[in-house]
């Protein structure tokens, strides 16, 4: 199996040189990086010692080993003073440290192909199961983290602190990734890794207008890049929007070409403000969630996306196996929150409501009113329904007021925020305060 004995060796002399590289080392590496027994549980007992804020040298090192009972089977005094006299030069330790992850990766790799191939033989799953997990696995080689079926309590619970902490460090900022929407921001602390967020409304409500908005203010204000599955509108007509927001034109005037010479100035130079916006598109028709899954894990990898966003669930293509449009959706509604926690990324997914707020003397939609099944509720950390009052009632007294009613919210209190909704452009904004 590929390996680099000198580079593990000289590593563990430098975490023994020098504090500054022991710390270095253990930030960046895992026991795993080492092929060499011997030289993983060296790497461990330093660990250890690191841990627990013990200076490393000769004699705390083979006081650990002694102590774990592994002193003469890693090779004794001869084999530690032979990497003591290994000392590189501070430059090289990054190059070392990059040789091992080369050479982890290729294990990964040929460990994985082997799966597969056994796995291809044997027959007993799908050739899109195969596919996926093969695609799960890489891109968590990629990502440069090994998959775990589980994790040990102390390790959780340390990550746990770290985000009390960091939470408790920024009170009442946006901790999470900003929908630019300051109202909603301020109860959700922005949207939060792992999050499934679903967005549901009526027809006509402005759902696209809304995602559109907030994936416009992650990456065009906050610089954050965004991914975009538009099951429904190509993508030119979503740049269209796009480009109708950042110009300040309204959107049938640009569709028209009906501008004169001062908006086209403006368009101009919104199209070049919008040159290097962090947006990525998937506009293809009738996508699965394996297909949904091996884009976004691509946009990962190559662009780092910081949130998803689809348009919309229904139009997601279920597994007709499974005979039942209810159990279709609940699996698909399954899948996104897998994948949220798998890219540790939040993932809003809009969703249409069917008829049932319509009936209602208050239009305003409920949870029981997403179509086709519970799951949807249940997998959701956050269900936001849109609703404007004057597509109902034509002398309404919130004229160009949407409302942002989260009726599920997961980690945090349920409330109405309220938005403006600018017709003319086809996008919704932060209300002018009173």
């Amino acid at each position: 199996m590929p390996n680099n004995q000198e580079a593990e060796q000289a590593i563990l002399g430098a975490m023994l040189a020098s504090p500054e590289h022991a710390r270095k080392a253990v930030e960046e590496l895992k026991p795993d990086d080492f092929f060499w027994d011997n030289n993983r549980e060296i790497f461990n007992a330093l660990v250890t010692l690191s841990d627990d804020l013990v200076p490393l040298d000769m004699v705390t090192l083979v006081n650990e080993l002694s102590k774990r009972g592994t002193f003469e089977i890693v090779g004794g005094l001869e084999y530690i003073s032979t990497i003591m006299d290994i000392v590189p030069v501070k430059a090289n330790i990054d190059n070392y440290i990059d040789i091992l992850h080369e050479k982890t990766t290729y294990r990964q790799l040929i460990s994985l192909s082997q799966d597969i191939m056994n796995q291809t033989y044997e027959g007993d799953q799908e050739p899109q199961q195969l596919i996926d997990a093969a695609e799960k696995k890489i891109f968590s080689i990629a990502m440069n983290r090994g998959v775990k079926d589980y994790r040990e309590f102390t390790d959780v619970m340390f990550d746990a602190y770290m985000d009390i902490e960091r939470i408790a460090l920024h009170k009442g900022q946006i901790i999470g990734v900003p929908s630019g929407f300051d109202d909603l921001d301020a109860v959700t602390a922005g949207f939060q890794k792992t999050d499934l967020i679903i967005v549901a409304a009526r027809p006509a409500m402005g759902k696209t207008s809304l995602a559109l908005s907030m994936a416009y203010n992650i990456a065009a204000r906050s610089k954050m890049p965004v991914g975009m599955f538009s099951l429904e509108m190509s993508a030119s007509q979503l740049v269209q929007r796009i480009i109708s927001m950042e110009a300040n034109i309204p959107l049938q005037k640009i569709r028209g070409g009906n501008m004169n010479d001062d908006e086209w100035m403006k368009l101009q130079d919104a199209v070049r403000a919008l040159t290097d916006i962090p947006i990525y598109i998937d506009d293809s028709s009738l996508v699965t969630t394996a297909e949904i899954r091996s884009k976004a894990r691509k946009m990962k990898i190559e662009h780092n996306v910081q949130a998803i966003f689809i348009d919309y669930l229904q139009f997601i293509t279920g597994n007709s196996k499974l005979g039942s449009k209810q159990l279709e959706v609940a699996e698909i509604s399954r899948d996104l929150k897998s994948l949220a926690k798998e890219l540790e990324i939040p993932i809003i997914c809009l969703a249409q409501l069917g008829r049932g707020p319509d009936a209602r003397t208050d239009h305003r939609p409920v949870l029981s009113d997403l179509r086709d099944s519970g799951a949807i509720e249940q997998d959701a950390d956050i269900v936001c329904f849109i609703y404007r009052d004057e597509y109902y009632n034509s002398n309404t007294e919130k004229p160009g007021i949407g409302e942002l009613i989260l009726a599920k919210h997961r980690n945090g209190a349920t409330s109405t925020v309220e938005v403006a909704w600018l017709a003319e452009y086809t996008r919704y904004d932060n209300k002018k305060k009173d």
